[in-house]
C-alpha cells in the first residue's frame, strides 16, 4: 500500500473514490496508522481533505464538494469548512469480512440524508491502492523514470563483474570480455567458457567487451560448432560442413551459425542431412542443400502472432532483422522469401498434424475433401452426439435437431491479378475450408452472366452480381458458410467469387457445405438475399455438377438475419424473419458478419498473394478461429444460458398476464398465428392491416358515380370531361410541374441531350397547362378572372436566360445550368376562398377532398417503401462500398432515393394543407404534419432496446471510472422513438376494429417472445450435451489411432505417434471435465435469484483486468464487480498442441 502522506509534517491528501466512498490511506494523522483502509459512506462524487496539525487541533477541514447536475451535464463545485470527526480511544481488528471493516457508516452523513441513503448492506466494495489503480501515474510520482533509467545505464558497462579474470574457469590469462544478453545473470565470461556454457543455448545473442563498450559478436566467432546426429557436447569421428556457414532465424534475430552435418557409422540412425536439422528442431528452407533454417520456436512464435494479431510476415521479418542489427551496419542475405516458404509449410504441417494425418496409413496424400477443417462440437451429428431415436422425437422437440446455416459474401476477401494456380497451388486447397478448386474452376466455365436483379434489397448481393468491380482482381471476394449460432466455418463451406455474388457460386458452396450434413436433418439457412435466392433453388441445385449436386436436401426453412431484414420491403420482415419462426431460438443469423470482422485485418496481404498461398493463409485463420469458438463455448453457453433461464420466466409471466386479459380473443388469435406459421399466404398476425384504397381505386370510384349520373339523365357541363376527370388532370398537373422543379433544383451538369430533353418537357407542359385552362374555363369561370386579375394567365414556361454575343461571365456553371421551372399556379378549388368557390361548378369540393385524402394515403406508402430502401443503401454503403468511386455511387443512390422521399413530402403536404383550406379541421384531420424530423427508418424495437442498454451500461462505467464528472451526451440513439408515419396502417378501419388489430399484434408478439426465450433455454441445453458428447467420441477417436495401423515405421516414430493421440485424446477429455463443471450449476432446476447471483458470476479463471498475483493480493473483488467474459483467446496453449 502506498503512502500518499508526508510523516514528517504529519500533513495527508485524501480522495474519495466512486460515487459513495472515501477511503483514508493512512488514519487522520493523530499519529495512529490504520493497517487497513478506513471507510467512510459519503453521498458526494468526489471529496478532497486537505489536513494540516493546526486544523487537527482545532478539529476543523476544509472539504470540496464536488457533485453532478441531475442530467449530467454540469459540475458543481463547493468548499467548506467541517468538523473532523473524533475517532475512538481504539480502533476496532479489521475484519476479514469487508461489511466490517469500518462500522462507523455514519459519521460523515446528515441526519436528514440518512432516510434517503442507499442501503449498501449486500453492495460489495472493492479495495483501492494507488499502486495498482493507477501504477502509471504512482510511478511517475515516486520519481521512478530516473531510477530505472539509471539502472538501463548501468547495464552497458560491466558493473559489478569487472574483473581481469574469468570467473567461471579462474584461469590466470583468460580475459573475461564476454556477455551473454540472453543468459540469466550476464555476468563477463571467457571464449571458451562462452562456448562451453552454450553447448544447449547455441542461438544466444553475445557481446564483447572492448575496454570501452560492448560491441556485438556471435558465437560462431568465438569457436562454436553445432554437431547435427548427436547430443550436445560429443563429437563426430565424421563431420561435414555445409559449403557455407548458415543462416538461422530465430526469435531474438537472425544468426550465422557454424554446423556440421553427422556422416560416421551412426549416419543411418541419424537420418539425412535435413532430418538431422528437423531432429534438432531446425526447419530448413528447402529440402536440398539448405542454405537458411528457422528455428520450430520462431515459426511457432509467428504463426501464433499471425493467427491473434493478424501480423504480416514482412512485419514480423522485419522486426528480427531490427532487432539484429537496427543500424544497418551488419550484412544478412535477405531471407523473407525463404521465412515465408518455411511459413507456409509450417502452417499446414501443423494442420495436417492436428487432423490425424500422420495415424494414417495413406497420409498427407490420402486426405480427402475437408479433412483438415474442425467441425463444430455443439452443431447436430448424427451417430456422433445425437441420441438414438433423435429423427423420432415429438413434434414439440424436434427443433432441438435443427441445423442452423448461414451463408453470404465477403468482398473485402479480393485478390490481385497477380500469379495463378498453376504458379502457386495451394498446399491443402480443397482439404479445409475451401471448396475443390479444379471442379468449381471447370463448372463456373459452364456459367452465364446471372440476370436476376433485386426488386427487394438494397443489398449488394444482387446490385452488383456480374461486375462487383472485377477489373484488376482475380477474385472479388469469397463465399463464405458457417453456422448461423456457433459461427464456426463449415467444412468445404468457402469459395471464390470472381464477378460478384453470383447464385452460380453460392450454390456451388452452400452445395459443398450442405454434404457434411445429414439430410435427414432439418435446416435453417440463414441468408441476407433469401427471399429472393430461395426461389427456384431446388431447381438450381439439381443443376450443379454430379459430384457435388445434393440428391435431397430435405426439409428446410430460409431466413434473413435479424439485422438485414429490416432492409427488405414488406412482408419480407415477417415472413422471412427469424423472430417468428417455430424453433429458431434466440438465433439472429448475423454471426457470419462476425467472421468477415475477424478476416478484416488479414484481407490487406491476402489480397497481394498467389491464389495457392492466400488459400492456405486463410484456411490457418479460419481453423485459429473455429478452435477458439470452441474454447469459448464453455463460458458462452454458460452466460447464456443464464440469460436466456432469467428471459424466458420473464417474458412467460408477461404474455400470461396478457392473455388473462385479452382471454375472449386468445383461440382466435392463436389459430391465427398456427395458420401464418404453416402458410404464409393466410392473414399474417404480426401486422395490422394495411389499407387497399389507392388514387387508381378513388378515380374508379368517381368515374362509376358520373356514369349513374349519366344513366339518370342529369346532364354534364362539358361533353366529353366530367368534374372528377377534371380535378384529376389538375393534380396530374400539378404533380408533373413539382417533379420537374426538382429534377432541375438538383441537377448540377447538364448535357446538351438533357438540355433537348427538359425544352421538350417544357414544351409538355404547356401545353397541359393550356388544356387544362380551357377545362378550367367551364368548371371554374371565376379562377380565371382571379388569374386575369394577377397577369397569370398568359404565363408561358420559363424562358432560358439570354446571353448577348460577346458576353462573358466568371461563372459559366450558372449560364450552363437551365432556368429553374415556376410552378405555374393553377387555383384548384382548395387555393380559393370560400366566396369565390361557391361559384363554381357543384361537386368539386367533395372530388377534390376524396382524391386529397387518398393523395395523403398513397404519398406515406411512398414514403415508407423508399425509407426501407434507403435503410438498405445505407446498409450496404457501410458494408461493400470500401473505396472512392464505390462511396460515391452509394452516395448518389442515396440522394437520389432522398429527393424521391422529398417530393411524396411535399406532395403529402400540399394535400393535407388542400384539406384543410377546404374546410377540414385541422386539430381533427387523421393526416399530421409531416416534418423533416419524420423521416426515419424503421428499426427492430429489439435492437433500439440493446443499444439502449449498451448506451446506460457506457454511461454508468464512464461515471464509475472518471474521477471527475464530464458531460454526458443526449440521449442515443437507441432511446428514439418510432416516427408516427409507421403508425398509418390500418386507418381505414374504425376505432373499435383497429384497437382489437393492435392488441392482436402485442399479443402475438409477446407469444412469440416468450417462446423465443424457452426454445433457447432447450436449444442451449441440447448444445452444452452435445459438446460433451462430441469431446467424449473424438477423444475415442484419437485412442483408435493410438498406433500407426501397421504402418512400417521407427521406433521414435511409433512412439510419436502412441504419445501424440494420448495427449490429444487427455486434451478432449479436460476441456470435456472442464466446461461440465463449469455448467453444472445450470443444468438442473434453479431459482431466479440463484440465477441472478450467477449472472455475474466469474467463469475464467484469468486475473481480472489483467492484475498480476501482486495487485491481486491487494484487491478484493465482489462478485458484482465481476463478468463472464467470452472466452476467445484463452487457453492458447491448448492451440499449440
Amino acid at each position: 500500500m502506498h503512502r500518499n502522506e508526508d510523516l514528517s509534517s504529519n500533513k495527508g491528501t485524501y480522495q474519495t473514490f466512486d460515487h459513495g466512498t472515501m477511503q483514508l490511506r493512512e488514519g487522520v494523522g493523530l499519529g495512529r496508522q490504520a493497517r487497513g483502509d478506513l471507510m467512510f459512506r459519503t453521498r458526494l462524487l468526489t471529496t478532497w481533505f486537505e489536513l494540516d496539525p493546526d486544523d487537527i487541533l482545532e478539529n476543523v477541514a476544509t472539504v470540496q464538494y464536488i457533485s453532478a447536475s441531475s442530467d449530467g451535464r454540469r459540475v458543481y463545485r463547493r468548499a467548506e469548512n467541517i468538523a473532523i470527526p473524533l475517532l475512538p480511544n481504539r480502533l476496532p481488528a479489521i475484519s476479514e469480512d469487508e461489511n466490517d471493516i469500518w462500522p462507523y457508516n455514519g459519521l460523515l452523513e446528515d441526519e436528514n440524508e440518512k432516510e434517503s441513503s442507499p442501503d449498501p448492506v449486500n453492495k460489495r466494495r472493492v479495495r483501492r491502492y494507488l499502486s495498482s489503480d493507477e501504477p502509471l501515474k504512482q510511478w511517475v510520482a515516486d520519481d521512478c523514470r530516473d531510477e530505472y533509467l539509471d539502472e538501463f545505464i548501468c547495464l552497458e558497462g560491466c558493473g559489478q563483474y569487472i574483473n581481469d579474470s574469468c570467473p567461471c574457469c579462474k584461469q590466470e590469462g583468460e580475459l573475461a570480455d564476454f556477455r551473454c544478453a540472453d543468459c540469466f545473470g550476464g555476468e563477463l565470461v571467457c571464449a571458451k567458457c562462452c562456448v562451453r556454457n552454450h553447448l544447449h543455448n547455441p542461438l544466444h545473442a553475445i557481446e564483447k567487451w572492448t575496454g570501452e563498450f560492448y560491441k556485438p559478436s556471435t558465437l560462431a566467432d568465438i569457436g562454436l560448432r553445432i554437431q547435427l546426429g548427436h547430443t550436445p557436447g560429443y563429437s563426430c569421428s565424421n563431420p561435414k560442413p555445409p559449403p557455407q556457414n548458415l543462416t538461422i532465424i530465430h526469435t531474438n534475430g537472425l544468426h550465422h551459425v557454424a554446423l556440421d552435418y553427422c556422416e560416421c557409422d551412426q549416419y543411418a540412425h541419424a537420418g539425412s542431412h535435413r532430418q538431422q536439422l528437423l531432429q534438432h528442431r531446425f526447419f530448413p528452407a528447402t529440402h536440398k542443400e539448405p542454405k537458411s533454417c528457422a528455428t520450430f520456436a520462431v515459426l511457432e512464435q509467428f504463426h501464433m502472432q499471425n493467427l491473434q494479431g493478424k501480423i504480416t510476415g514482412y512485419d514480423f521479418y522485419s522486426a528480427l532483422e531490427k532487432l539484429t542489427d537496427n543500424a544497418g551496419l551488419m550484412k544478412f542475405k535477405d531471407c523473407y522469401k525463404s521465412f515465408m516458404r518455411m511459413v507456409r509449410e509450417w502452417q499446414f504441417l501443423k494442420m495436417a498434424k492436428r487432423a490425424g494425418r500422420a495415424h494414417s496409413l495413406t497420409g498427407i496424400k490420402g486426405t480427402g475433401p475437408g479433412e483438415l477443417a474442425i467441425t463444430c462440437p455443439a452443431c447436430p451429428h448424427p451417430n456422433i452426439n445425437l441420441p438414438n431415436g433423435w429423427e423420432n422425437a415429438p413434434p414439440g422437440e424436434r427443433f432441438i435437431y435443427f441445423i442452423f446455416l448461414a451463408i453470404d459474401a465477403c468482398f473485402r476477401l479480393k485478390r490481385r491479378l497477380v500469379s495463378s494456380e498453376k504458379r502457386d497451388p495451394g498446399l491443402g486447397t480443397g482439404l479445409g475450408s475451401f471448396v475443390e478448386d479444379k471442379q468449381y474452376r471447370k463448372f463456373l466455365l459452364t456459367v452465364t452472366d446471372q440476370r436476376e436483379i433485386s426488386s427487394c434489397t438494397g443489398l449488394s448481393a444482387l446490385d452488383h452480381a456480374n461486375t462487383k468491380f472485377s477489373t484488376g482482381y482475380a477474385t472479388t471476394g469469397a463465399g463464405v458458410c458457417c453456422c448461423a449460432r456457433h459461427e464456426l466455418i463449415s467444412r468445404g463451406g468457402v469459395g471464390d467469387l470472381q464477378k460478384g455474388e453470383r447464385y452460380a457460386n453460392m450454390d456451388y458452396i452452400f452445395a459443398s457445405a450442405l454434404q457434411y450434413h445429414d439430410v435427414k436433418l432439418h435446416k435453417v439457412i440463414s441468408y441476407d438475399i433469401a427471399c429472393q435466392w430461395s426461389v427456384n433453388l431446388l431447381e438450381r441445385l439439381r443443376d450443379l455438377p454430379p459430384h457435388i449436386r445434393p440428391h435431397q436436401i430435405g426439409s428446410y426453412n430460409t431466413v434473413i438475419p435479424k439485422l438485414h431484414v429490416y432492409s427488405h420491403k414488406p412482408p419480407c420482415p415477417t415472413d422471412f424473419s427469424l423472430n417468428y419462426l417455430p424453433g429458431a431460438g434466440r438465433t439472429d443469423g448475423e454471426g457470419i458478419e462476425r467472421v468477415h470482422a475477424m478476416t478484416g485485418p488479414v484481407c490487406a496481404s491476402t489480397k497481394q498473394m498467389g491464389p495457392g498461398y492466400r488459400h492456405d493463409a486463410l484456411d490457418a485463420q479460419w481453423l485459429f478461429w473455429n478452435w477458439q469458438k470452441i474454447v469459448g463455448m464453455g463460458p458462452s453457453f454458460y452466460k447464456k444460458l443464464v440469460k436466456a433461464l432469467l428471459e424466458a420466466k420473464t417474458t412467460q409471466e408477461e404474455f400470461e398476464r396478457f392473455s388473462e386479459q385479452q382471454s375472449e380473443s386468445i383461440h382466435e388469435w392463436e389459430q391465427m398465428v398456427i395458420s401464418w406459421e404453416g402458410d404464409h399466404t393466410q392473414p399474417n398476425p404480426y401486422v395490422v392491416p394495411k389499407s387497399g384504397v389507392t388514387e387508381a381505386d378513388v378515380k374508379l370510384v368517381l368515374a362509376q358515380n358520373e356514369a349513374q349520373l349519366a344513366a339518370q339523365g342529369i346532364p354534364t357541363v362539358h361533353e366529353t370531361v366530367n368534374a372528377s376527370a377534371f380535378i384529376v388532370a389538375g393534380l396530374g398537373l400539378q404533380e408533373h410541374q413539382r417533379k420537374a422543379a426538382h429534377h432541375v433544383k438538383n441537377t448540377n451538369i447538364w448535357t446538351p441531350t438533357q438540355k433537348t430533353e427538359l425544352l421538350e418537357l417544357r414544351t409538355r407542359l404547356h401545353h397541359e397547362l393550356a388544356r387544362f385552362r380551357s377545362l378550367q374555363s367551364v368548371y371554374m369561370p371565376p379562377a380565371l378572372a382571379v388569374l386575369t386579375a394577377t397577369g397569370s394567365l398568359a404565363a408561358a414556361p420559363n424562358p432560358p436566360p439570354k446571353r448577348k454575343r460577346g458576353e462573358h461571365t466568371d461563372d459559366e456553371e450558372k449560364l450552363n445550368k437551365p432556368h429553374p421551372i415556376k410552378l405555374q399556379p393553377l387555383l384548384l378549388p382548395s387555393e380559393l376562398s370560400i366566396k369565390i368557390r361557391v361559384r363554381c361548378h357543384l361537386g368539386l369540393d367533395e372530388i377534390k377532398k376524396q382524391m386529397r385524402d387518398v393523395q395523403c394515403r398513397t404519398s406515406l406508402d411512398q414514403i415508407r417503401t423508399h425509407l426501407y430502401m434507403k435503410s438498405g443503401l445505407l446498409t450496404y454503403k457501410e458494408w461493400h462500398a470500401r473505396h472512392q468511386a464505390a462511396n460515391t455511387r452509394s452516395r448518389e443512390q442515396i440522394d437520389e432515393n432522398d429527393r424521391k422521399i422529398k417530393i411524396f413530402q411535399d406532395k403529402y403536404n400540399t394535400a393535407r394543407g388542400a384539406l384543410i383550406a377546404l374546410g377540414v379541421n385541422e386539430t381533427e384531420i387523421e393526416w399530421k404534419e409531416l416534418k423533416d424530423v419524420d423521416l426515419r427508418c424503421m428499426e427492430d424495437p429489439e435492437k433500439d432496446a440493446k443499444r439502449a442498454e449498451w448506451a446506460k451500461k457506457k454511461e454508468e462505467r464512464a461515471k464509475k471510472n472518471k474521477e471527475n464528472t464530464l458531460e454526458v451526451p443526449g440521449p442515443g440513439e437507441g432511446y428514439r422513438k418510432l416516427s408516427w408515419i409507421w403508425e398509418g396502417a390500418g386507418r381505414d378501419l374504425d376505432v373499435s376494429t383497429r384497437m382489437h388489430e393492435a392488441l392482436r399484434v402485442q399479443w402475438a408478439q409477446s407469444r412469440s417472445r416468450a417462446k423465443w426465450w424457452s426454445e433457447e433455454v432447450a436449444l442451449l441445453r441440447e448444445e452444452m450435451r452435445r459438446v460433451l458428447a462430441y469431446f467424449e467420441y473424438k477423444a475415442a477417436w484419437w485412442m483408435e489411432r493410438e498406433t500407426a495401423q501397421d504402418r512400417q515405421v521407427s521406433l521414435q516414430l511409433t512412439e510419436g505417434l502412441r504419445s501424440y493421440a494420448r495427449s490429444q485424446a487427455q486434451l478432449q477429455r479436460d476441456m470435456a471435465s472442464r466446461f461440465a463443471t463449469m455448467w453444472a450449476p445450470l443444468r438442473s432446476e434453479i431459482t431466479v435469484e440463484e440465477l441472478t447471483r450467477l449472472e455475474g458470476h466469474v467463469v475464467d479463471e484469468r486475473d481480472e483486468d489483467g492484475m498480476d498475483g501482486a495487485e491481486m493480493d491487494g484487491a478484493e473483488t465482489g462478485s458484482e464487480e465481476e463478468y463472464i467474459e467470452e472466452a476467445e483467446g484463452q487457453d492458447d496453449y491448448l492451440w499449440d498442441n
